[in-house]
Formats: C-alpha cells, structure tokens, sequence
C-alpha cells in the first residue's frame, strides 16, 4: 500500500506550521527589543516548542493502531 500525497507531506506541513510561529516570535521580539541575538534564540525556542506540542497534540488526536503498536510488550490485565 503506497501512502497518499497528503499522508507524504504531512510532516512538511508541521515543521511549516512551527517554523512559521518560531519566525513571528523572532520578529516580535526583534521589534520589540531590537537585539538580533534574542530574536534568534527565542524564534528556536518557539520553533522546538511549538513543533513538540504539535507532535503530542497529533498522537493524542490519533493514536497509533493495534498493528502499529509493539506486540512484544506483556498484557496489562492479569
């Protein structure tokens, strides 16, 4: 089974999505404070953040198959 278009480009579409919050919290912060540096540390800070809490919030929303899952792993019941 070969993977859609969309499913392919999905990961393009998060590391845009953050790279597009990480860009606008750099500028901000430039305008704000006019000192390139903390533009630039903030604007990655946002970015590996936002792009964490995009990660988690996908896996909560869809969690991975019965076969996706490890079957290696005991039950959890007795």
């Amino acid at each position: 089974m070969k993977p859609s278009r969309r499913d392919r480009l999905k990961p393009v579409e998060y590391l845009a999505f953050a790279g597009g919050i990480g860009i606008f919290s750099a500028l901000v912060v430039l305008l704000v404070i006019r000192e390139p540096i903390h533009a630039l540390i903030i604007g990655g800070v946002a970015f590996i953040v936002s792009l964490v809490v995009i990660a988690t919030l996908t896996l909560v929303a869809n969690p991975p198959t019965p076969e996706e899952r490890d079957d290696h792993d005991e039950p959890r019941g007795h």
